[in-house]
This record gives C-alpha cells, sequence and structure tokens, in this order.
C-alpha cells in the first residue's frame, strides 16, 4: 500500500510555527524517514526543492503539497487554509473578489468538525483511496477556550469519522491571541501505481459526476440571506443547508471506482463543476463537451432558484459540492452502469481532443465554458 496523505487547515491566525506546514512536514519525514519535498502550486506551474527543513515562504498559499519518497513508496500531504478573523468570520484565503465568507452565527462547533474531517476526506476519495488515520490540532481563543465550543467540535469530527473507521493519532489543542485555528489531515491507503490522478483522462473519454451539485452554493445564499439551520427553517431549506455545512463526500464511491479500474482521471468538486473540470482538462492535456440538461441539479434548487440558469450557475461556479467529477473509457461505459448501479452517477460530457477548450452545450447552442469557481490565486 502507498501511504496518501491530505489535509486542510481551517486557520484563523496565519502562523505557520505551531500549526503549519513545518511541523506536520517533519513528523511526516519522521514517519517516513525519507527525503521531503515541497511543492507549491501556483495555478499552473508546480516549483518543487528538495529540504530537509522546510522553509515555509511568508507568502499566503493556500495548497501546499508536501510529497515525501521513501523508495517507491510516495504519500502526498494537499493542505488548504481558511481564515477566521475578526468576531470569527471565516473567509477563504486566495482572490477575495471570489471569496465566501461564513460566520459562527450560521454555522456550530459540530458541523466546524465535521467539515474539517470532511474536506480532507474529499481529496482521499478524489484518489481512490480509503481514509485510514488523521491529526487533528485546533487553537482558540480566550473567550471560546472558556466554554464547550473544543468538546463539541471533536464531537462533530468523530461522528464523521466513525462512518469511514478513521482513527485519530495525533494533534493538538492550544490558546490563541484572537482567532481560531482548525487543522485537519487525514492519511489513506491505494494499491502502489493505483492511486487515480487528474491528468490521465484521454479525448473521448465520457465525463460523469457523483451525486448532486449546486446545493452547497444555494446554501451559502440561504445563510447570506439570515437563514439559519434552527426549528425555524423550513424542510426544504434545512436539507439545502446541510450540502455547506455538513457534506457527506462519497469515499466509498471513490474507492469502488478505483478497485473496478474503472476511471481514468477524477478530481473532487470542491472549486466548483467550470473550475475542477478546467484543472482536470489542463493537467490531462484535454478538452471537454458538456451538456447543460444532464447536469445532475440538487433537487431543492427548484425552492431558491428563479431560472434554469441561475441553478446553473450554481452548479457550474458554486463549489464545496465535494461530488467527483471523473473520466471514463467509453468501452466500459456498460460495466461502470452495471458494477455501479447502486451508485448516484451522471453523465454529463465526453473530453475531447481540443486541449483545455470546454464547451457548454445548452438549447442546442454551444459556448464556451470559463471557469468562474473559486480561484486560489
Amino acid at each position: 500500500m502507498i501511504p496518501l496523505i491530505t489535509g486542510r487547515v481551517l486557520l484563523l491566525n496565519f502562523s505557520y510555527e505551531p500549526l503549519g506546514t513545518v511541523g506536520v512536514a517533519r513528523a511526516v519525514c519522521m514517519w517516513f524517514r525519507g527525503k521531503v519535498f515541497v511543492e507549491e502550486n501556483d495555478g499552473a506551474n508546480v516549483l518543487r526543492s528538495p529540504s530537509q527543513t522546510i522553509s515555509v515562504p511568508s507568502v499566503v498559499r493556500l495548497k501546499t503539497y508536501v510529497n515525501v519518497h521513501r523508495k517507491r513508496n510516495e504519500s502526498t500531504m494537499k493542505r488548504a487554509r481558511i481564515y477566521i478573523r475578526d468576531k470569527y468570520r471565516c473567509q477563504y484565503c486566495g482572490d477575495h473578489r471570489h471569496a465566501s465568507d461564513l460566520t459562527l452565527d450560521w454555522t456550530t462547533p459540530e458541523f466546524l468538525g465535521h467539515k474539517a474531517l470532511a474536506v480532507s476526506l474529499s481529496d482521499v476519495a478524489a484518489m481512490g483511496a480509503k481514509p485510514v488515520w488523521a491529526m487533528l490540532s485546533i487553537g482558540i481563543p480566550e473567550e471560546i477556550w472558556k466554554t464547550n465550543f473544543a468538546e463539541k467540535l471533536y464531537s462533530g469530527w468523530f461522528a464523521l469519522a466513525e462512518k469511514y473507521n478513521v482513527e485519530l493519532v495525533g494533534g493538538d489543542v492550544s490558546k490563541t491571541p484572537d482567532k481560531i485555528v482548525i487543522d485537519s489531515i487525514v492519511a489513506g491507503e491505494v494499491k502502489r501505481g493505483k492511486a487515480v490522478l487528474r491528468s490521465t483522462a484521454a479525448g473521448g473519454d465520457l465525463i460523469y459526476v457523483t451525486g448532486s451539485i449546486g446545493g452547497a452554493a444555494a446554501s451559502l445564499t440561504l445563510l447570506e440571506n439570515g437563514v439559519r439551520y434552527d426549528a425555524a427553517a423550513k424542510i426544504w431549506q434545512r436539507d439545502l443547508l446541510l450540502k455547506q455545512l455538513q457534506p457527506l463526500p462519497p469515499v466509498h464511491t471513490g474507492r469502488d471506482l478505483n478497485e473496478k479500474n474503472l476511471v481514468t482521471a477524477m478530481i473532487d468538486l470542491s472549486d466548483g463543476l467550470s473550475s475542477d473540470l478546467s484543472h482536470l482538462c489542463r493537467q490531462s492535456n484535454v478538452g471537454a463537451k458538456i451538456y447543460a440538461d444532464k447536469i445532475p441539479f440538487h433537487t431543492k434548487l427548484n425552492s431558491i432558484a428563479k431560472s434554469f440558469d441561475e441553478k446553473l450557475n450554481y452548479a457550474l461556479n458554486g463549489g464545496e459540492d465535494f461530488e467527483l467529477l471523473f473520466t471514463v473509457n467509453p468501452k466500459k461505459k456498460i460495466q461502470l452502469e452495471n458494477e455501479l448501479k447502486n451508485h448516484n452517477l451522471s453523465h454529463i460530457g465526453q473530453t475531447t481532443v481540443n486541449a483545455e477548450v470546454i464547451e457548454l452545450i445548452s438549447n442546442e447552442k454551444s459556448s464556451i465554458l470559463e471557469p468562474k469557481g473559486f480561484r486560489h490565486f
């Protein structure tokens, strides 16, 4: 088995030293007794520099990839940071014009604990791996320290971990001056040479997504309009809010797709369908053609979206659905439909040889689909 490490850092205080990449990378280096390579993805090119002691740049980087090599075994640590600012307002870093704000008033400690683990599980699922263990560290300010915030957060985290038999093997709880820090890292296993990548799709492959999409973005609209997950919310609103507050990544589907050798490439839908499909096409050097009427919209979008175009925007550019987008060789279409008939899969298009050009077919008209989801840099 090849160990695969993936993580997300919900970070309120920009401090690498206690909970950041340095400490984790050193721990992983000791675990594998191997060399550490730090990769910083600037959205286009990957810069790699070997180092035994990692020097973390002061520049904000949303994702850092740490590859640990031991003989032929490889593991990858994928980290993303979420900042919680004044008055505990959570804001995704990166291009703030596309940032989405979350406040503690919108969510609960249990939901935060759940989501901290869920986003890491989604990355594991996208590589067809089995999640095995995790580390969780939290830092909280004095006024929150005096409450049962940490206990509730761990409760939400463990409730999800139990579903996938993920063991907590380490972490830390500490005080911070005025910000909340949540650092969650997940390690998974996959057979050597079997990790599914986003760079191995071929022209003519079929494009599928799991579950339904657009719900998380629509949920954010509800939160911005004052709707909360409480007794006052309508049933359809509560159902929609859970897509944002308590996502359930399709871990078992990812493993089944990989173990049955059905996928050529895969990525999780965290940035939005338009952006994540663009990532896959760019790294696989292919294009794509997507059919709007085949996109599996969340069923509750009809209750909030006033038009088909509004539903389409939620699905294409919203993000945070944490479903899987994957490609399949056409020769395996029947096998996929037979062996995974109990999974919720939707065929939405196919890849093309027109590298990095994505077409959206809607009402029998074709237009170029630009990536308008979350931008990391």
